[in-house]
């Protein structure tokens, strides 16, 4: 049975490189080779300079995800019913969560922006977008005018959406569940819900299972990116080593850096779930993906790669926006997470700040802030 799902998911990949050879016709393919600098495959340091737990008032960390840092170097964090600003230096500030369907208030925030005046909220189901000066009042509130996805940049007073085509789960038949594909295209939305559209299709893949009452599901490929000099998105929507550039300017992808990367075997490194009721999803894949998240440092693209060195730590790879492969180095992260897990762990860098989740051996959430030690 798994030798058939697997021969499924090898079908799709070779029908996936037919559709992105047509995406990127238009675009320069860049093959990276080896770093410039010499300093190539160095570690780098790690100093704590902070961290908190829920031990305070006035907030909890339960389930946290999708933590970003400001320009300010303030911290933002979405958990369950709640969105938490901290200072930067670790003071809780506010919860921006308000419960509801009124104006300004939420069922579920999707994805978020912040920028030096304002915090800009998308909720998927009802779609809106919400906008709030930084002392969380309300600016605006509005619908875009179709239905998007995700929310991923802010671009000339226009926000950087994501639109995404529906899997046909009709086509889940087989016990052991099938791979289906989820298309996804780039637009600009105006602040009054006007929707553009840009050019380009992009497919990822998901497993889907279908169960007595219900249809699970689990990404095998999904859409991972950052703005960058706050013109080019930069992003990845494919198992393999696929670092696109779109030039917002312009309104199309402009390059395309491929890297001859040794594949890293997929071998489950977590537990399954045992609590009653939930059913882990055993999703079918030969390797990791090869790009696990992408940050834009400064003027520079940061790829956190799939390459894991016992001693050293994970792998990234540092690219500027013309494409020449500058840099890389290890970050000591693999004590802290297990690699089935990095791509949607909570963490983020900015300059030299990396600001992550840790739990101890009884559980305890804690929200530390590191410097990175670049030498």
């Amino acid at each position: 049975m798994r030798r058939e799902v697997i021969l499924i998911f090898i079908l799709y990949l070779i029908f996936n490189s037919i559709i992105l050879a047509s995406t990127e016709a238009q675009s320069v393919i860049i093959e990276a080779i080896k770093p410039v600098t010499k300093k190539a495959g160095r570690l780098i340091q790690l100093q704590k300079e902070w961290q908190i737990t829920d031990r305070e008032m006035g907030f909890y960390f339960k389930n946290p995800s999708k933590l970003k840092i400001a320009e300010d170097n303030h911290v933002f964090i979405l958990d369950e019913k709640q969105f938490l600003e901290f200072s930067s230096d670790g003071k809780f500030m506010r919860n921006l969560f308000r419960p509801g369907e009124g104006p300004g208030e939420f069922n579920r925030i999707e994805d978020y922006l912040v920028t030096t005046d304002e915090v800009i909220i998308h909720q998927r189901s009802p779609n809106k977008i919400v906008i709030l000066d930084r002392r969380g009042n309300l600016v605006q509130e509005f619908k875009p005018q179709e239905i998007t996805a995700r929310l991923l940049a802010s671009f000339q007073d226009k926000f950087l959406m994501a639109q995404h085509s529906l899997p046909q789960i009709d086509r889940i038949r087989k016990e052991e569940g099938e791979i289906l594909e989820v298309s996804w295209n780039f637009c600009l939305v105006s602040r009054e819900g006007e929707v553009e559209k840009l050019e380009g299709f992009y497919p990822t893949l998901w497993f889907f299972k279908r169960l007595p009452t219900a249809v699970v599901a689990d990404y095998i490929t999904e859409m991972t990116g950052a703005l960058l000099k706050n013109r080019y998105f930069v992003f990845s929507h494919t198992e393999n080593y696929n670092l696109k550039i779109l030039d917002l300017s312009q309104r199309k992808l402009v390059k395309t850096i491929q890297r001859k990367y040794k594949k890293v075997c997929y071998q489950p490194d977590r537990p399954k779930d045992e609590r009653p009721g939930f059913k882990t999803l055993d999703v079918p894949r030969a390797y990791f993906n090869d790009i696990q998240k992408i940050f834009a440092r400064d003027d520079k693209i940061l790829v956190l790669t799939s390459t894991v060195d016992r001693k050293k730590g994970f792998l990234v790879d540092v690219f500027d926006a013309d494409g020449h492969y500058l840099d890389n180095f290890y970050l000591p992260l693999h004590l802290k997470i297990r690699l089935s897990e990095l791509a949607r762990y909570p963490l983020d860098i900015r300059g030299d700040t990396l600001l992550m989740i840790e739990k101890d051996d009884n559980g305890n959430i804690f929200l530390v802030k590191y410097r990175m030690l670049f030498i």
